[in-house]
Formats: C-alpha cells, sequence, structure tokens
C-alpha cells in the first residue's frame, strides 16, 4: 500500500521504494 493506503503491484511499489532510497542518498 502507498501512503494514500492504495495497493499498487510489487514491482511499481520496489521501484518507488529504489527512487526514496536514491532520493534520500542525494539529499544527505
Amino acid at each position: 500500500f502507498d501512503a494514500n493506503g492504495i495497493e499498487i503491484p510489487y514491482n511499481q511499489l520496489d521501484v518507488h521504494l529504489k527512487k526514496d532510497n536514491q532520493d534520500a542518498a542525494t539529499k544527505k
């Protein structure tokens, strides 16, 4: 589920998490 409580396919979720990780690494 995403932040809005909407269920999304696992592959999209995985890509989203990877993007978040990249964004977090960039902000450090």
